[in-house]
């Protein structure tokens, strides 16, 4: 049998054009259908199609990276529950993955995580790893978090909780991102006996038999692994200039400044180009984008949302080539665009 699903979640494998190619079999309770009805159909076929919208909008603002988009509390049928979405591409397919989304609502979330942010405002160092991982702990009701920064790593533990040996050890980076029931059993993805399937990279991927075993012998019945990042880029790493362009240009110099100072607080090597960086903010020029709404209405596309996301896609392109090209090229970027949303 092939790569199989943690029964926490659900998974649905589609080709770039939207057909389902594969499904974990118990998708009727996200879908209301069969995992056998789902093969070679339309995945519009069984979603709202508000939500077929909004899911496409996230894809193709991916589409341009190698990275992980996600939604959250939408619902996908006449069923009332929401879910969380998790979307990633892997060559030709899309893995879209799902869990039900928590009672609490996305507002009281941010709010406990700014919380988590501000009380290590003051923290530097070692210190603010030790902090860090005291208040992830209580952030998460985790027995035990641990925070690595190079070759920096603070732990917190919950007291009066057993801990067996090497449970301090990390784990390697082949483990799934989360694991929430080491002992429950996989849900298979079908069809079963295809070795041609993305889904041996799914966050919520069954861990093997011998990550099982090690979880086991550490007395794990649960873990959860978060790269914490920043814009993209790995806390404590230091980033190019064209990358530092780009930040300034989305977030300004102040939000800026205040980002690299916190990186360099959590990885003080290299002042030199924390410094730099500091310079960068203070001399920086925001260019000028040339197009506007309007452009992309004379190159054909009705007013509405279609406008919007035409104009963002040609700004990140010429964002993400370090502002080079000019009006003429933005132009044509943006005929380009416009033909390919009508086609």
């Amino acid at each position: 049998m092939g790569t199989g699903i943690q029964s926490c979640g659900y998974l649905v494998e589609l080709s770039l054009d939207w057909i389902v190619l594969r499904a974990s079999e118990n998708i009727h309770h996200l879908l209301g259908e069969s995992h056998v009805t789902l093969i070679d159909e339309p995945l519009g076929r069984f979603v709202h199609s508000q939500a077929l919208h909004d899911l496409r909008n996230l894809f193709s603002r991916l589409s341009a990276s190698t990275g992980i988009a996600k939604a959250y509390r939408v619902r996908l049928t006449d069923d009332p529950d929401l879910f969380d979405i998790a979307f990633q591409t892997c060559g030709d397919r899309v893995l879209l993955e799902a869990v039900p989304s928590p009672s609490d609502g996305l507002g009281e979330t941010l709010s406990a995580v700014g919380g988590l942010a501000a009380g290590l405002a003051a923290e530097t160092g070692a210190a603010l790893l030790e902090a860090a991982a005291r208040r992830m702990r209580a952030l998460t009701a985790f027995d035990r978090v641990t925070l690595l920064v190079g070759d920096s790593k603070a732990t917190s533990s919950r007291t009066g909780v057993p801990f067996r040996m090497g449970a301090n050890a990390s784990l390697s980076d082949s483990f799934p991102a989360l694991v929430s029931d080491s002992t429950a059993g996989a849900v298979p993805v079908f069809p079963r006996d295809d070795d041609d399937s993305a889904a041996a990279i799914a966050l919520l991927r069954t861990p093997s038999a011998d990550q099982l075993a090690e979880l086991g012998d550490r007395g794990f019945a649960s873990t959860m692994r978060i790269l914490v990042t920043m814009g993209g880029e790995k806390i404590g790493a230091q980033i190019s200039a064209q990358e530092a362009r780009r930040r300034l240009y989305r977030i300004g110099a102040a939000s800026f400044k205040d980002k690299v100072m916190l990186q360099w607080a959590s990885a003080p090597q290299g002042a030199g180009a924390w410094r730099m960086l500091l310079e960068m903010a203070d001399n920086w020029q925001r260019p000028r984008f040339a197009l506007t709404g309007r452009d992309v209405m004379e190159a054909g596309i009705a007013q509405g949302p279609d406008v919007g996301r035409i104009l963002a896609a040609v700004e990140d392109w010429w964002v993400e080539g370090d502002f080079a090209a000019n009006e003429s090229a933005l132009r044509d970027r943006l005929k380009l665009a416009a033909g390919q949303a009508r086609a």
